[in-house]
């Protein structure tokens, strides 16, 4: 089963978003990396089912998990369809992470986000799958990007990065 939630945006039909949402599953439920994900949860592809996605033209980020559900923002829809999966990637180790509990909102908060170990682990999953759908060195140049619009520098991006780059080891 595949829960899909579309809201009406005058650029982009249900339609459309309903397809892509839906070709973006099939294709997740058939890869490694997501499957390495569900079970390193104790979860099931039948739970990656589960989780509704939609595309949200108001939200403020690219992506974003809220009370398990995966919300992407339409201008992902000009993007590549690896980038979008990439971000489904991510918010579906979020997913999961709530699931399990292992999300404290106050204690985060505290946190830079790159310091946050369930961001860390997401990336790592979403590097992960980079790197085996598109290529290794996308996957590195992405981790470089993604340092740099944090503007992370010296010893601490040269630690951000070898964390975030741990498990293509």
């Amino acid at each position: 089963m595949i829960i899909v939630l579309a809201k009406k945006d005058k650029e982009i039909s249900i339609e459309k978003q309903i397809e892509v949402i839906s070709d973006v599953k099939n294709f997740l439920k058939k890869d490694l990396i997501v499957k390495d994900i569900c079970s390193s949860f104790g979860r099931g592809l039948k739970d990656f089912d589960g989780i509704s996605i939609s595309f949200d033209k108001k939200l403020d980020v690219t992506a974003k998990t809220i009370d398990g559900k995966i919300f992407l923002n339409t201008s992902l829809m000009d993007e590549k369809f690896e980038v979008i999966c990439r971000y489904v990637v991510h918010e579906l180790t979020h997913v999961f992470q709530h699931m399990k509990k292992e999300f404290s909102r106050k204690k985060e908060k505290k946190k830079e986000y790159l310091d946050r170990p369930q961001e860390i682990e997401a990336f790592q999953n979403q590097i992960k799958f980079d790197a085996k759908n598109r290529t290794e060195k996308e996957a590195k140049e992405y981790v470089d990007d993604l340092l740099d619009y944090h503007d992370l520098g010296g010893n601490k991006r040269n630690e951000t990065k070898d964390k975030l780059l741990k498990k293509l080891k």
